[in-house]
């Protein structure tokens, strides 16, 4: 058995496999999709095995200390609606 790093996000037989995961694999299935096979995968480190697979994930720039200065209450505030009121009805005296 052997610890894979996943380079290209695909969907394999037991299910997707995200760019960035670490994958337990048998030697077998790691020379079918290592760099002798398909080139999906490759030997894993010790540290990206001790590390495991961490998403990327996208930042909005805001940190906490920034919400907490603007007098949120640890929370990020709702963008305020452009339209506040309601329309009114059309057949309002019907």
């Amino acid at each position: 058995m052997k610890y894979a790093y996943v380079l290209v996000h695909h969907i394999g037989d037991q299910g997707e496999a995200a760019e960035g995961r670490i994958l337990h694999v048998s030697d077998e299935r790691f020379r079918e999709l290592g760099p002798d096979g398909s080139g999906l995968v490759r030997d894993a480190t010790s540290e990206e095995v001790k590390a495991g697979y961490q998403p990327a994930f996208e930042k909005d720039g805001t940190t906490a200390p920034e919400i907490l200065a603007e007098g949120g209450e640890g929370q990020k505030q709702k963008p305020a609606p452009s339209n506040k009121q309601a329309p009114e009805p059309k057949n309002k005296d019907a």
